[in-house]
């Protein structure tokens, strides 16, 4: 593998109010791993292949939530991107869009769901990516007739195809589809 976790779950919270931030980190504590920053630049340091869902505030102060999404997505990670913001239907963020926005103050139920949700999504990504890596091995392998051995292989897409199944049962067909459309063009190096 390259490094990267197959099931991304640490959660990031970030928020420039660190009372917020704290309150939100503490709701999911329970059921998750969770890492906080009080800037932008702590939430961009804190980042790495661990990260499942990163939570950010629509208004850090040293930097806006569209900038930050921006420079998450040009590292190529696996992370979801959740932005809370007190006007969810505003279209102020140019560049790439968050996977999901929610309006402050948000519920513990809403944050929970959502959080779920992301996950899912995070999973789904990161076993999509390395079920295409590995079958770009499977097709190299079969065109050149060397190299690892070809069942070994197959056996490892076969698994991969049921936990992408798996998985595929817990999202709908539109995020799925968004989530494939999404994987670089090469996918991870395995």
């Amino acid at each position: 593998m390259d490094g990267r976790a197959v099931t991304p779950g640490v959660i990031l919270v970030a928020d420039g109010d660190p009372a917020v931030t704290d309150r939100i980190a503490s709701s999911l504590r329970d059921q998750y791993t969770v890492r906080t920053a009080y800037t932008a630049r702590e939430t961009l340091d804190s980042l790495d292949d661990d990260v499942g869902v990163v939570i950010i505030d629509d208004e850090m102060s040293d930097l806006d939530s569209a900038s930050i999404v921006d420079r998450i997505r040009n590292r190529e990670l696996l992370c979801q991107v959740c932005v809370l913001t007190h006007d969810v239907d505003s279209d102020v963020a140019l560049g790439s869009p968050p996977d999901a926005r929610l309006r402050k103050p948000v519920s513990r139920t809403e944050l929970e769901g959502t959080v779920e949700r992301l996950l899912l999504r995070a999973t789904y990504r990161a076993k999509l990516e390395k079920y295409y890596a590995l079958s770009r091995r499977r097709a190299s392998l079969a065109a050149s007739g060397a190299g690892e051995d070809a069942a070994t292989l197959d056996d490892r897409l076969q698994t991969l195809r049921d936990e992408l199944a798996d998985a595929l049962g817990s999202l709908d067909y539109e995020e799925a589809f968004e989530i494939a459309l999404d994987i670089p063009e090469n996918g991870s190096p395995d």
